[in-house]
């Protein structure tokens, strides 16, 4: 019995583990979305008009 609740707990853990490196990972990627967003949203408007209107 002991050694099931070992293995329960040392399968908990690594669940654990692994929510946590891949909640690091989306939050690294939402960092770098947002970084990417905030550059775009600086970009003049007349930039983005000018390629759009060569038609």
């Amino acid at each position: 019995m002991e050694g099931l609740l070992w293995l329960f707990g040392v399968a908990g853990f690594s669940l654990a583990a692994g929510a946590l490196a891949e909640a690091n990972r989306l939050s690294t990627q939402l960092k770098a979305l947002e970084a990417r967003i905030s550059v775009l949203e600086e970009k003049p408007v007349s930039q983005n008009e000018s390629s759009g209107t060569s038609m």
